[in-house]
């Protein structure tokens, strides 16, 4: 689930001055940010370029993930860290 006003930042540029951005080669593969299933993530979140969510995984409203998100856990914060363990219930 993605809740409104989600922000998945998957494209950057590099600021170099020795060189024209023109001239930089463009690599999708570089731009991808695999989100897993059973991912709920929060209004406002922000998701940074190269980030990885895993299945189960769980992202508060309004925070921002520069790093990857491991499997089933609880994620907030600016920057975004784990809170804890999301617990399975059958």
């Amino acid at each position: 689930m993605i809740a409104q006003f989600v922000r998945v930042i998957a494209s950057n540029h590099i600021v170099n001055t020795e060189k024209l951005m023109i001239d930089e080669s463009w690599d999708d593969n570089k731009n991808e940010v695999p989100i897993g299933n059973d991912v709920w993530i929060g209004a406002g979140a922000v998701i940074f370029l190269g980030v990885t969510i895993s299945d189960g995984a769980v992202i508060a409203a309004g925070s921002v993930v520069t790093k990857n998100i491991d499997a089933f856990t609880i994620n907030a914060g600016v920057p975004c860290k784990k809170i804890k363990n999301r617990e399975l219930f059958f």
